[in-house]
Parts: structure tokens; sequence; C-alpha cells
């Protein structure tokens, strides 16, 4: 099979997305990039001011700042769930769930969501999940991988890494907002 040029490329994908408004073009194309295990590309729009001091959100990347706005959470929220130290964003609230795979699950989504804060990514190591689950005490050798079959995240072609789908990135804003109200 002859391999395509990048216009033919592009080509295809414009006649396939032309049907679609521009938020569901920017959505299908994020969702793409996910299920391709790359980060989706940041768009930020041009009368933003990443550095404003007037803005809670100053010094958090571009995509953490517009998804937090998109689910409507404060800087507050924020650090009520998570503290920032010199390595970045550390989960701090206890993690949430009525039995062991719901706490894997949410877990590893607020992983996701730690990364996203510190730089604008929601790809995360399994490394540093599999010790919030074992910190936590809802580690299970026997069943953790049985576990981590859902739709919120999903493997990076590298071994040994996740990224969040949309899915994950709204289970962690409704996550956040729980855990910032008790």
């Amino acid at each position: 099979m002859p391999e395509k040029s990048l216009t033919e490329a592009v080509a295809n994908i414009v006649d396939q997305l032309k049907e679609f408004t521009s938020e569901d073009r920017h959505r299908i194309v994020s969702a793409s990039m996910t299920l391709l295990g790359e980060a989706p590309t940041q768009i930020v729009s041009n009368n933003e001011t990443p550095n404003d001091a007037d803005d809670q959100y100053a010094g958090l990347p571009a995509k953490a700042r517009n998804w937090m706005k998109q689910h409507g959470l404060s800087i507050e929220q924020i650090n009520l769930v998570f503290h920032f130290g010199e390595d970045g964003p550390e989960i701090t609230a206890p993690i949430p769930g009525a039995s062991r795979k719901e706490q894997v699950r949410n877990a590893y989504v607020l992983c996701g969501i730690c990364r996203l804060l510190a730089s604008g990514d929601t790809k995360f190591d399994d490394k540093v999940a599999r010790r919030v689950c074992e910190s936590g005490g809802f580690f299970d050798s026997t069943n953790h991988t049985k576990y981590m079959k859902c739709s919120e995240f999903t493997a990076t072609r590298e071994k040994g890494s996740w990224v969040l789908t949309t899915r994950g990135t709204n289970l962690g804003a409704s996550l956040v907002t729980q855990l910032s109200e008790t």
C-alpha cells in the first residue's frame, strides 16, 4: 500500500471534519490525539494572559487553566486537594471510592490531574500512581491490573505510562469538587 502524503492526510481529515462545529472539531482532534497516545494540542486564545497577577490561575499551564475554567474550579478547591511543592503538585486529600477498584481508578485519575496542573499534559507514570495506591492502603497486587481497565485513562506507547481521556479529566474535575467540599 503506497504511503499517504501529509497533504492527502490533511485533506482527508478536513473532509471528515467539515460537517462538525468548531467545538466538536476540537474535541475530535483532542480525543484522536489521546487515543494515539499523544498529548492534545493546546489552544490558547489571544486575549489570555498567562501571568496576569489578578488571575487566580496564574502560574498554571494554559491547559490546566482552561480545564479549571471549563469545570468552574477555583484555585482554593485545587489547594484543598493538592499541595504544590518543589517537585510539583502532590495529592493530599484522601482518595475516595466505595471499593478498591474505585479507589485505584480515582488515584490514577488524580495522578493525571497532578500532571495536568504541573505541565499541562495528562500523561503520568504508572509507578507514581502505584505509590499513591500503596500509600493509601488500597493497592491489591492480585487485582490491580484488572482494576485499571476503565475508560478514564489509557496506556501510551511508552511502557509504564498512562494518559487521561476526556472522560478522565471530567472525572478528575468531579473528584476535585467532591474532595474540596468535605
